[in-house]
């Protein structure tokens, strides 16, 4: 079925968006191509209707749609709130490790592409979440951006005096999370910096957390 002809059918109803998010819901990846189109040539409200029902759906492979919305050129789209929206809505569904790994199974190259361009985008909150999925996927690889993307806000911290907007909260908060999963001493230093140098109680507190795990609580002096 075209856009065309989809959009024709569900606009006799007086019920579009709520029609069209039912639909997405029950979607598979063969709707892949219709849905993609839906998200980068309807209006903002309808596109960002369908974004949320695509995180919802049962079928997990959005790969094809991720690179589309990350490669399109339109100045009217946010392509970055549009994969924030997207990821929010796959991670507050269901953040087993079981459900994050079959997602990242599902979609490899979408994982590769987020994770690769993780210190390149420009919405923190986008990046919490990339940062949340790097975990569950091929994490020889997924290390690197992490390790880089931690570098880059402590030298945030270091001109503002410790201190970060909310987005780079969460994105902290993010780390720690994602460095407890990942149970790796080689975080350890950039980890007791971020405790050193922050100066917000909700940075130091997780991260202490983060550091008695890792059993080097006593390394960082705040």
């Amino acid at each position: 079925m075209t856009l065309l002809l989809f959009a024709i059918v569900l606009s006799s109803t007086d019920a579009f968006s709520l029609d069209l998010a039912a639909w997405v819901k029950e979607s598979n990846r063969n709707n892949n191509a219709v849905v993609g189109d839906i998200i980068l040539s309807g209006d903002t409200e309808t596109s960002l209707r369908v974004i949320k029902a695509l995180g919802q759906r049962e079928d997990p492979y959005v790969e094809d749609i991720i690179e589309r919305i990350f490669y399109q050129e339109s100045r009217d789209i946010d392509e970055e709130y549009y994969l924030e929206l997207l990821l929010v809505t796959i991670l507050t569904r269901d953040n087993s490790p079981e459900k994050l790994t079959a997602w990242t199974n599902a979609n490899p190259r979408a994982y590769d592409l987020l994770s690769e361009n993780l210190t390149s985008f420009n919405n923190a909150f986008l990046k919490s979440y990339i940062i949340l999925l790097l975990p569950y996927g091929e994490t020889k690889f997924a290390k690197s951006p992490l390790m880089s993307e931690s570098r880059i806000i402590l030298n945030e911290m270091h001109h503002n005096d410790g201190y970060l907007m909310p987005g780079r909260i969460k994105e902290v908060l993010a780390i720690f999370e994602t460095v407890d999963v990942f149970n790796d001493s080689v975080f350890l230093e950039v980890c007791i910096s971020l405790v050193e140098q922050s100066r917000q109680s909700v940075i130091v507190s997780r991260g202490r957390s983060t550091l008695r795990r890792l059993g080097l609580e006593a390394k960082a002096k705040n």
